[in-house]
């Protein structure tokens, strides 16, 4: 998968079901679920964790589409935090590329 060289990139605090697809995503998109607005046109990429953080979803809309990768560990966890009740945080593209290589993200408070 491409990594989004423009677009907002967002992390999501709650635990996500790895389960969900790009059609179950796109509609909690939609109906404003992660309480952030997203106006349906610019691009956006979504960075998603199950509760036992051994499954990054990573889901990625721009103008020719959209992409759903999963990440999976076969060790261990990621190394993340997941603040409950606390609204989703944009990230950059450095700190994504940091998630995926090495399984970790630093986020400040």
């Amino acid at each position: 998968m491409l990594l989004p060289k423009d677009g907002k990139i967002v992390l999501i605090h709650e635990p996500v079901s790895a389960r969900y697809g790009a059609p179950r995503m796109l509609d909690l998109l939609y109906s404003n679920y992660f309480d952030f607005y997203w106006n349906g046109v610019e691009q956006l990429t979504i960075i998603t964790f199950n509760e036992s953080l051994s499954i990054c979803k990573i889901f990625n809309i721009d103008a020719y589409g959209h992409t759903c990768a999963t990440r999976r560990l076969k060790k261990g966890r990621f190394r993340q935090m997941l603040f409950e009740g606390r609204l989703p945080t944009t990230i950059s593209r450095r700190a994504l590329e940091k998630l995926l290589t090495e399984g970790t993200i630093s986020l400040s408070r």
